[in-house]
């Protein structure tokens, strides 16, 4: 299995990057909107807030305009980044 995903790595990268930054912003974004539900302080979070925030961590870009109120939100942040 491993062996075959390095091979779809080497054959097409820039999809491949695609794809796993996809699947790292949905993921993240889930457990970061599950993780921030809980907060009292916190207006709710969107879904489509939260897969704009990783996607923003991710590339490294860091616009500031979602934040995380909660450690374990920024736990989340800190693990997908």
């Amino acid at each position: 299995m491993m062996y075959c995903f390095k091979c779809v790595m080497f054959k097409y990268p820039i999809t491949t990057q695609i794809i796993l930054t996809g699947l790292f912003s949905i993921a993240g974004s889930i457990l970061f909107q599950v993780l921030e539900g809980f907060s009292e302080e916190s207006s709710p979070i969107l879904f489509l807030d939260a897969i704009w925030l990783f996607f923003i961590v991710i590339n490294k870009i860091g616009y500031g305009d979602v934040n995380s109120y909660t450690n374990l939100g920024r736990i989340s942040i800190l693990l997908v980044a």
